[in-house]
């Protein structure tokens, strides 16, 4: 359908700058067929679009207006079956358009275009998920918590036993964190006829993930019928009732915006005894999050923070003020378990819970010297600036490698599910083209991506339908997916939370479901005037011991 379009009708769809970005990365690759040259002509962009942006530009109103647009007067007329009246092309359009409207019309205005249509990935309705729910008891038999995670399920109980305690529950990336914190949030509410549990996350993967282990854990060991309620996206609160919330999923942003707008929520929805549970809970010491988190209080609220990585920032880059600020947060707390002499990587890899986990360096020729500004950047907030990540990711040499690597990886079937973190959104985007005009299966999926296509996509990616799922940020957390075999990170980074969040998507060991080795590929730049990242990656040397 694309060569229907002009060049430079091609050059804006697909974007002059990214043009630009591909034709360097072409030149470099040695490709039989293709060069960096050929990328301006109408057989290349008409080739790559079709590959790389497809159906997804189509079934959006202005790439369907602009594919209706390439159709002449009789053929607008005949595709509409005129009525024996010839119509004008604005009139055929205003026809179009109304039907293109109607999903139920939609699929088969494509096909009389001559355009092959996916159902599943684009006119399909997301499944009704419903917002609220009134939940049952559950006689079905449900497996129990692993010894290392009742260690810390009974510290826990324990220390809600008192009023106003406050403790960090911290376990390693892929060691069953949410499951254990389900079980400790589910005894909280059993343990009290009238109580709510409020779980806040800063993302809407991390929200979904602790709502549907909740719907999970809840059924099979309650007591008792509960209220549960979604409150971020597009979940809203039902209208016209006013009971109140026992457990409550919600997003910072939400909280935040839903507190300034009503401040008597809090007390109205809310019982007085409440657990407030922060996942992610090096974010809560941030002005923002902290006066969320007050601001949902009562007197005696009990506050649990969730962590893989107690300390917010690496202490080469300040002077623990954050990490202190966080231990005083939660009253000098944290609850974990004991490795029994061992690192507790190596405790959980023994028992199956972590896979083994290889590390390789793909070192490019990119030196990078960060601005003085930029360093302090690093030092405030403990990350790459935005712009060096950005110029980064349009480095030709560094993306021909990036797509060598992959491509070597995929073809001799090293791996098979691949997690690709970019530098950015584009970055992500771009390298996801890339690959899929190399004819490897590749999607995108950012914050922006429709929560039905997201669902899709990932679907797919379970299923190893998809080798490569590419991301900036959005997968960092909250994403589960056990058949991972390489995690790619593209994107440097000095945090060691961030760092351990993404490396996690992969670590998932056999005895949950997962795999036995999990390949762990880091881009390495050459920071030339910031030698702690070096530090920073040997954090998790006992990840790669084994």
């Amino acid at each position: 359908m694309f060569q229907r379009f002009s060049i430079p009708k091609l050059v804006e769809i697909i974007g002059e700058s990214k043009l630009d970005t591909i034709s360097g990365a072409l030149n470099l690759l040695n490709l039989k067929n293709h060069s960096g040259g050929e990328v301006y002509t109408k057989g290349f962009l008409s080739n790559f679009a079709s590959k790389t942006i497809g159906y997804e530009y189509i079934n959006s109103s202005s790439g369907f207006e602009a594919i209706f647009g390439t159709l002449s007067l009789m053929e607008a007329n005949v595709l509409l079956g005129s009525r024996g009246e010839s119509l004008s092309k604005q009139e055929c359009l205003s026809e179009a358009k109304s039907l293109f409207k109607l999903k139920s019309k939609r699929r088969e205005l494509f096909d009389a275009m001559g355009i092959h249509f996916d159902d599943a990935a684009y006119i399909q309705t997301s499944a009704d998920i419903p917002a609220s729910l009134s939940l049952e008891k559950s006689s079905n038999p449900y497996k129990p918590l692993k010894d290392y995670q009742f260690e810390v399920y009974f510290q826990a109980i324990d220390s809600l036993k008192i009023d106003y305690a406050r403790f960090i529950l911290q376990m390693p990336t892929g060691s069953g964190k949410t499951r254990t914190a389900m079980e400790i949030i589910t005894n909280f509410l059993n343990s009290n006829p009238d109580a709510s549990v409020v779980w806040m996350a800063h993302s809407t993967e991390l929200c979904d993930q602790a709502a549907e282990c909740f719907l999970e854990v809840w059924p099979h060991v309650a007591n008792k019928d509960i209220n549960f309620q979604r409150y971020y996206g597009s979940f809203d609160f039902p209208h016209g009732v006013a009971a109140k919330v026992n457990f409550l999923c919600i997003s910072f942003q939400s909280a935040y915006a839903l507190i300034a707008k009503q401040p008597s929520f809090v007390d109205s929805r809310l019982h007085s005894k409440r657990l407030i549970v922060v996942d992610e809970a090096h974010k809560v010491i941030a002005p923002t999050y902290k006066s969320v988190t007050k601001a949902l209080q009562s007197e005696g609220s009990q506050i649990m923070g969730l962590t893989a990585t107690p300390g917010r920032k690496y202490a080469e880059f300040n002077t623990d003020d954050e990490n202190m600020d966080l231990s005083k947060f939660f009253f000098e707390k944290i609850i974990s378990f004991d490795p029994h002499n061992v690192s507790a990587i190596e405790y959980l890899r023994k028992k199956g819970v972590l896979a083994k986990a290889k590390s390789e360096i793909l070192k490019v020729d990119s030196d990078i010297h960060l601005s003085s500004k930029e360093l302090q950047q690093v030092s405030e907030l403990f990350e790459i600036p935005t712009a060096v990540l950005n110029k980064i990711g349009k480095n030709s040499i560094r993306n021909a490698e990036i797509l060598t690597k992959i491509q070597q990886l995929v073809t001799n079937k090293t791996a098979k599910s691949i997690i690709f973190f970019g530098t950015s959104v584009e970055h992500s985007v771009l390298i996801s083209s890339l690959l899929k005009f190399l004819d490897i299966k590749a999607e995108h999926i950012d914050g922006g991506t429709p929560r039905v296509l997201r669902e899709n996509i990932i679907a797919r990616f379970r299923q190893q339908e998809i080798n490569v799922l590419c991301n900036y940020e959005v997968l960092a957390t909250g994403f589960d997916a056990p058949k991972v075999d390489c995690v790619f990170l593209a994107r440097p980074t000095a945090s060691v939370v961030l760092y351990s969040q993404m490396i996690g998507r992969g670590l998932r060991g056999p005895a949950i479901g997962g795999k036995e080795t999990c390949l762990i590929v880091n881009v390495k730049d050459n920071f030339i005037n910031l030698p702690s990242i070096e530090k920073m990656y040997a954090v998790f040397d006992d990840y790669w011991k084994y």
